[in-house]
């Protein structure tokens, strides 16, 4: 892949201008794990696929938990996952889209 050939790296400029991010607290940073090693299918088995998001994210909960100090967040913090349709479902949840009327 063309990202590899330059070895990029992960640092992302600070600042404000052409950069558009502005100064954030805490400020933005990039971590990276060990690789995880998959076997190219077609058609994907859909347990296959399922092991693979499983490995994905125990290798963020484990990212967070060891590197989270060091981005500001509190020892105690901790990191939920939610999957798109879940998150849908919560956000067009009757009890969510309830609205107070006086």
């Amino acid at each position: 892949p063309w990202w590899s050939m330059g070895r990029l790296s992960g640092t992302l400029l600070r600042g404000r201008g052409l950069t558009l991010m502005g100064f954030l607290e805490p400020s933005l940073g990039f971590v990276w794990g060990e690789p995880i090693k998959v076997r190219q299918q077609k058609p994907v088995d859909e347990k296959y696929l399922d092991e693979v998001h499983a490995k994905v994210a125990e290798s963020v909960k484990d990212i967070f938990s060891r590197y989270k100090a060091r981005f500001g967040y509190a020892d105690d913090e901790i990191l939920s996952l939610v999957s798109a349709a879940d998150a849908k479902k919560k956000a067009t949840s009757p009890k969510a889209n309830h609205k107070k009327t006086s």
